[in-house]
């Protein structure tokens, strides 16, 4: 498996191809805010300006659907801030560009040489006919999926390196059920051999009689006509032998093996490498479907968006900060709600123990009062 060919297999594999999408469509749900430093929304903010319309070619839409495919393929992905003015690539006034790099066109100068203690290297990055020559880590946000490359530490793991069985069954079973569709209702014929065993073939059916006249059809031949006068041929060759004949199906073997098993084994494979819920891979049940959803937000596409929020505030240092929030999706107002109707019921308890406890006389109203402070409810 070629480095350079993993966008065009993620885009062809079904199964691998989905499991990305799902978690790119996730991402790109997100709404963009911006804080100020004492904490309070902004609105006009210059960050978020960037990020919403982040080049002439993208939305943010299509810019963070972009990003996570490079990522999780690729195992890390340089985002590069552009502008004409070199100088000006960081200035949010100057209205800068901000552009996924495609990893497979990344060419290091000296890659053989960094170290783990290398502070910065440079590398040439190519885009259709054009080279950018001597570009540098230090001018690239740079994001890894979950495991830095041992040789380049500037580099990441593709998890899709891990799966190359996995993605080889599935093409070879694709094969195969096409192969299984082309030669359905094919067959093989071969001459019978006699009852007793051996190597001995059946004699020939004496209604193969041959005219010795040159110019008349033999028995065999009008018998093969007359089959297909009839259309019983099907639109295949009908021929008639003076042996008797085994038939064997082409298919036979092909049809003994199920191949969908292999692949939903590999599927299902496909859906762990990336902490995809299974509930997603198996269609689950709408009563399943916001925990599976749930995790898949907490446990995969927030991390994701915490890393690039993270890493834009720091490489452009603006004084508003801005944060990738998923608040307003359905499964988190479920749980809050849920989360506060279980505060408000242990809370009620505790009041309601510590009442019974004044009534005793084990408490007085300021200890009552003081314990429920403790415990934040008043």
């Amino acid at each position: 498996m070629q480095f350079y060919d993993l966008l065009e297999i993620s885009q062809t594999n079904p199964y691998l191809n989905k499991a990305i999408n799902i978690i790119a469509e996730a991402f790109s749900t997100c709404e963009i805010k911006s804080y100020d430093e004492k904490g309070n929304e902004v609105e006009n903010c210059e960050l978020k300006k960037l990020l919403l319309n982040p080049n002439p070619n993208q939305n943010f839409i299509e810019f963070s659907k972009e990003f996570v495919r490079k990522l999780l393929v690729y195992g890390f992905v340089y985002q590069y801030p552009y502008h004409d003015n070199h100088a000006y690539n960081l200035r949010l006034d100057k209205n800068p560009q901000l552009y996924n790099l495609n990893s497979a066109n990344i060419d290091f100068i000296n890659e053989s040489k960094i170290s783990q203690i290398t502070p910065s290297a440079n590398f040439n990055y190519h885009y259709n006919s054009t080279k950018w020559s001597g570009l540098s880590t230090k001018e690239i946000i740079p994001y890894i999926d979950f495991l830095q490359d041992s040789k380049n530490k500037f580099k990441g793991i593709s998890r899709i390196e891990s799966l190359k069985n996995e993605l080889k069954t599935i093409h070879l079973s694709d094969q195969a059920n096409e192969s299984f569709l082309k030669l359905t209702g094919s067959i093989v014929v071969s001459q019978k051999p006699v009852s007793g065993g051996g190597d001995e073939m059946a004699e020939p059916v004496n209604i193969m009689r041959k005219s010795f006249n040159k110019e008349e059809k033999s028995d065999s031949e009008l018998l093969e006509e007359k089959l297909h006068t009839k259309g019983l041929g099907q639109q295949r060759q009908i021929f008639v032998s003076q042996f008797p004949l085994e038939v064997q199906a082409l298919t036979k073997d092909i049809k003994d093996s199920n191949f969908n098993e292999f692949k939903d084994f590999a599927g299902r494979l496909i859906y762990s490498i990336y902490n995809i819920p299974l509930g997603y891979y198996e269609q689950s049940k709408f009563n399943n479907r916001d925990a599976d959803k749930l995790e898949l937000y907490e446990s995969v596409v927030i991390p994701i968006a915490t890393n690039l929020q993270d890493s834009i505030n720091s490489t452009y240092n603006y004084k508003n900060k801005i944060k990738l929030s998923y608040d307003h999706l359905t499964i988190f107002e479920k749980k809050r709600a849920e989360s506060k109707k279980i505060q408000t019921e242990q809370q009620n308890a505790i009041i309601e123990q510590l009442d019974k406890l004044k009534e005793k006389g084990y408490l007085t109203e300021k200890e009552v009062k003081q314990k429920l402070q403790n415990h934040g409810i008043i």
